[in-house]
């Protein structure tokens, strides 16, 4: 175990574009009591300008590693720098709604879900329903209300059950 973290670092420096063997690097990293160390690593990974797939893996090291504060803030910053500069990666926001939760930032990661809405392309009626279903957990029927015709709009074929929920929603809504 004690060589492991050492080997599998020569490996990732051989062969940097294989990802398993940098997640394997941090576990091995954890596993000897080094978790800040494998934290760095996530955190220096983040800070370079690399194929979006292989930052993911770095924000998820840090998700997956329980990072402090200060290092899910610097996720945070990077991940909003990538998605200023390409706004249609929907795959990012959703990596940035990830990183707000862990920050315990509800209303910043509900303002990420709105933005996403927008923008979402095909997967917009995905993104609508985890909309309605994130309002209807704070009984924000309103806003529940807002999506769900949203969704009726789309034109996107609508389970059932939906429409069920969307007559609950308005029943409470007084609507």
């Amino acid at each position: 175990p004690q060589d492991a973290a050492r080997l599998y670092r020569r490996a990732y420096a051989v062969h940097p574009d294989r990802i398993e063997t940098l997640l394997l690097w941090a576990n091995a990293m954890v596993a000897q009591q080094r978790g800040p160390e494998a934290i760095g690593v996530f955190l220096d990974l983040i800070a370079q300008d690399v194929a979006d797939d292989l930052f993911l893996v770095g924000v998820d090291g840090l998700l997956n590693l329980a990072a402090p504060q200060e290092a899910l803030r610097f996720a945070e910053r990077a991940l909003r720098r990538r998605i200023a500069a390409a706004p249609d990666r929907v795959f990012l926001q959703r990596a940035l709604q990830d990183v707000l939760e862990q920050l315990g930032d509800r209303a910043g990661r509900l303002a990420v879900l709105e933005e996403t809405v927008l923008i979402a392309g095909q997967q917009r009626s995905a993104w609508l329903r985890e909309a309605m279903e994130e309002a209807a957990s704070e009984k924000a029927w309103p806003r529940y209300l807002q999506h769900a015709k949203a969704l009726l709009r789309s034109g996107d074929e609508v389970p059932p059950a939906v429409f069920v929920e969307m007559g609950e929603a308005l029943l409470a809504a007084d609507d």
